[in-house]
């Protein structure tokens, strides 16, 4: 009997993870997370749930969240982010909701704040007014706003929503063109704002990545935001932007079909030439994987870019993790395999991730399945692989987990 659990329960653990690797943990039931990183190495990582969305404190090294809290928030829709505060350590959670505002319309942002590191929450607070869903929020360097973006018909709607007395109404189209028509067909957005101050935004319109850059002046005006309309990286999908000491940096996810019909990299990378108001000539990225799904960018407070992402192809997937050095000349070295599966039912999906100023930090994943109900929430610490990075120049040679 104790010879038969002890096979059941070993070719559990194959499922999950070969043998070199950490096993994941679990963080509970949900969907679509977000982490970050405090100076302790401590992962806040927070997730959509049944009813709002669950925070879970996850220290450095720990087997489960030593703080689990439900943060219940009624018809919340689209992406949900956290943050912490450099100037007091304070945390932000921000996602928005479909629901009737208190100034009488429908949809709004709200954030949630916490003064002690997680162990309690206020109550939710609405800071801006109208948007529906967001696809993507960053916080502002003086922690004062939170800019968020959000794609409606054609449009890509820009508000930037105060973290202190009241709640923005006003909103500005980044997909608009003079004539009143739209820049191509907006299928979602990214934003982030330098160390500088400069405001860049990425939109998705499934077959080319239109971009602008906030100039100054008023945040609502188009003539602030350049180029105005948007201009075109054509044939680059996905973006994903991630910027901090090293500069700014936009990647590009091609398909599986792509790197296979035209030798491509999985991802490619461009950096902002800011004062030329131009994206660079694209570096090639993860060229010893085949990588089916798409990444996730991130750069930590000493200039190391990170990237992880999730595959799958042939019965299994998995999530892989590369990263850069400290120096501005150093590229990503070898890919790392975080995790690995045979098992449908715990396919990785989603994949973000969040390091701190020494480059540790984990990767954070969802499951497939209908709802946020379906499947769970998974954090793997991040590691990089020993050896050098060795390009592979034909994608069909390439493995992917």
């Amino acid at each position: 009997m104790r010879r038969g659990k002890w096979l059941i329960g070993s070719a559990f653990a194959l499922a999950f993870a070969a043998p070199a690797q950490a096993a994941p943990v679990d963080l509970g039931v949900g969907a679509d997370p977000s982490a970050v990183i405090d100076p302790a190495g401590t992962a806040h990582i927070v997730y959509d749930s049944s009813g709002g969305q669950t925070y879970c404190r996850l220290p450095r090294n720990a087997t489960a969240c030593d703080v689990l809290t439900a943060l219940p928030l009624d018809q919340h829709d689209g992406r949900v982010k956290i943050f912490r505060r450099a100037a007091d350590g304070f945390l932000v959670i921000a996602q928005a909701s479909t629901a009737e505002n208190p100034a009488g319309g429908y949809g709004g942002t709200w954030v949630r704040v916490s003064t002690d590191n997680g162990a309690t929450w206020l109550a939710p607070g609405l800071i801006g007014i109208g948007l529906r869903r967001l696809d993507d929020l960053a916080l502002a360097n003086d922690g004062g706003s939170v800019f968020t973006v959000s794609e409606d018909t054609d449009s890509l709607f820009f508000q930037a929503d105060p973290l202190t007395i009241g709640s923005e109404a006003r909103t500005l189209d980044l997909a608009a063109k003079p004539d009143g028509s739209h820049a191509g067909s907006p299928y979602r957005a990214e934003i982030v704002q330098t160390p500088q101050g400069t405001l860049v935004a990425a939109i998705d319109t499934i077959t080319d990545t239109l971009w602008r850059v906030f100039a100054g002046g008023d945040l609502y005006t188009q003539a602030a935001w350049q180029p105005f309309p948007a201009r075109r990286l054509r044939g680059e999908g996905d973006p994903d932007l991630a910027s901090g000491p090293r500069g700014t940096y936009l990647m590009s996810t091609r398909s599986i079909a792509f790197q296979r019909r035209d030798l491509a990299a999985p991802f490619v990378i461009r950096s902002l030439d800011a004062k030329r108001s131009r994206w660079r000539a694209p570096k090639r990225l993860a060229e010893d994987r085949a990588v089916t799904g798409s990444g996730d960018l991130a750069q930590d407070a000493r200039g190391r870019l990170h990237v992880a992402w999730a595959s799958s192809e042939s019965g299994v997937s998995c999530v892989v993790y590369a990263r850069t050095g400290t120096r501005s000349s150093s590229w990503f070295g070898r890919s790392t395999t975080l995790f690995r599966t045979r098992s449908d039912e715990h396919k990785p999906e989603g994949v973000t991730l969040a390091a701190g100023a020494d480059g540790r930090g984990v990767a954070v994943w969802g499951e497939p399945g209908p709802s946020v109900d379906a499947g769970h929430v998974w954090a793997a610490p991040l590691k990089q692989r020993g050896g050098r990075y060795h390009r592979v120049r034909d994608p069909y040679d390439r493995p992917d987990c």
